[in-house]
């Protein structure tokens, strides 16, 4: 959110500091939406001002009244609160601390400081949001699979269990979130031998992937024992530090089949991390594409345009039909290339610099207009449009993802007999699953169809600009989904991406 529209609710119960509060704000270009100095005016305001920030004084009217008010904002609206404090003691920090604020300012307030609490806050919000959907992914993922899988956090407390592990464990996870990994995950040797220590402890004490050997016993809940085959693996941060640990029990009473599964998630785990890395590297070239364009074309594409326009003006006259027209061609071509790279800088641009809007976002209006477009391409064709589930996003930005997949659809369906393009979905929790199909002559799905700049049609195919579909890609990874497409030459093509559910 842009720092000069952030909402901020004042809650200070001496007047004069309060007025002070409010001026340094409004100069900083912050919106001041309230000020109050009773915490529960102040739980009233944030729940119907819904402001982005609190300013809360811990002592009202000599009372720590602000850090009740604080938590009570926290829990029924979700809002950030940070503490205005002075000198205070030890025993009323401390119960301020475990009210979970955002951060403090200190007394008297300074302009830098007061700012950098408010962006913070904001930002932490934003990371916060993006966890709590990471995690909502991950947990639909692991729910999938049929082993028992494990996450827990840096300390070795767990945080999340799958179906499969709640029943090999005898632990729901309701009940095992926030205990020790060793307290849920009881392992020892076969025949009733020596504990074993359990795998997310030696994993983030090791910070690498372990595995103890086959003869493993799990001790469930009620005591019983069942032979597992057992791994851990580390979560890396990008400073390189351990953060998390993931734990897989397989029961291997049928041991075959065990060590098939424990194959196929290896596998697993080798391809979300090469994709992983495809990701980031294709983030970093559309950077680089964005300052070659930037810095090398547009003299060019200048160039193009005044000297066409000159030879127009000065020798049209001279020229045949013929050569009219292919100057003609020609500077129209520039000037769409130059509006193609504009809108492709502003959207690098703003994917770069604006953050993520995170609202509902109706696909069935958004389509509306965009295949109001697309039918105006595709004459004596047919586009059709089913039941498009709404999702949480940036509506810009997903205007402009479906604009560039239909007119990729509707490019590839035009030498069709009768083309058509069809805008589909199927709903889940948490993503739901969009699809924008055509009936053209298909292509060979390669990797490097995302590419920028690449065209991974091949043939004569109509192709699509590899920058499109690159960018139309980051706009999916940016909202947590993830695109790809399916053809076969002569059986038209399929692009899917999936958004999270409003």
């Amino acid at each position: 959110m842009d720092m000069r529209r952030q909402k901020v609710l004042v809650v200070e119960d001496e007047l004069v500091v309060a007025e002070d509060l409010k001026d340094r704000l409004e100069r900083m270009g912050f919106e001041v939406v309230g000020s109050t100095d009773d915490a529960q005016e102040a739980i009233a305001l944030a729940s119907s001002a819904r402001p982005d920030v609190v300013l809360m004084d811990i002592m009202l009217h000599g009372h720590a009244d602000g850090i009740e008010a604080a938590e009570a904002i926290a829990d029924r609206c979700g809002i950030p609160v940070i503490f205005l404090t002075a000198h205070s003691d030890s025993a009323t920090l401390a119960r301020a601390t475990q009210a979970g604020p955002a951060g403090y300012v200190v007394k008297p307030f300074q302009d830098d400081q007061v700012r950098a609490a408010i962006v913070t806050a904001g930002a932490r919000v934003r990371l916060q949001r993006r966890s709590q959907l990471a995690a909502s992914w991950l947990g639909a993922a692991m729910g999938c699979l049929g082993d028992a899988l494990v996450a827990t956090d840096g300390a070795g407390a767990i945080v999340l269990m799958n179906q499969a592990a709640q029943a090999l464990t005898g632990w729901t996870q309701q009940e095992a979130v926030g205990r020790p990994c060793s307290e849920v995950i009881r392992l020892a040797r076969n025949g009733g031998g020596e504990p074993v220590e359990d795998p997310a402890t030696r994993a983030l004490r090791s910070g690498s992937a372990t595995r103890v050997g086959d003869d493993t016993e799990l001790v469930r809940r009620n005591g019983e024992r069942i032979l597992v085959d057992e791994s851990a693996s580390c979560v890396v941060d990008e400073d390189g530090a351990v953060t998390a640990a993931v734990v897989v029990l397989v029961d291997a009473s049928r041991r075959g089949q065990a060590l098939a599964r424990a194959r196929a998630l290896e596998t697993q785990v080798a391809c979300l991390s090469q994709q992983a890395e495809r990701e980031i590297d294709e983030r970093l070239r559309l950077e680089v594409v964005a300052g070659a364009v930037s810095h090398d074309l547009r003299a060019p594409l200048s160039a193009i345009n005044g000297f066409s326009e000159a030879l127009s003006q000065r020798y049209g006259t001279a020229l045949d039909a013929a050569g009219r027209h292919f100057l003609q061609r020609l500077r129209q071509n520039a000037e769409q290339m130059t509006d193609m790279m504009e809108e492709y800088l502003t959207l690098l641009r703003e994917a770069r610099e604006r953050p993520l809007a995170d609202a509902p976002v109706d696909m069935r209006a958004l389509a509306a207009g965009v295949l109001e477009a697309a039918r105006a391409t595709l004459p004596g064709g047919s586009i059709r449009v089913g039941a498009l589930p709404a999702v949480r996003g940036d509506e810009a930005l997903l205007r402009r993802l479906l604009a560039t997949l239909v007119r990729n659809a509707s490019n590839l369906a035009c030498e069709a007999d009768r083309p058509a393009v069809e805008l589909g979905a199927t709903t889940a929790d948490p993503l739901h699953t969009f699809y924008v199909r055509d009936n053209g002559r298909g292509f060979d799905v390669t990797r490097r169809l995302f590419d920028p700049f690449q065209r991974g049609y091949g043939g004569d195919q109509p192709p699509a600009a590899g920058l499109e579909l690159a960018i139309a890609r980051r706009i999916v990874l940016q909202h947590g989904g993830t695109l790809w497409a399916e053809s076969e030459p002569g059986r038209g093509a399929t692009f899917f991406f999936t958004l999270p559910a409003a």
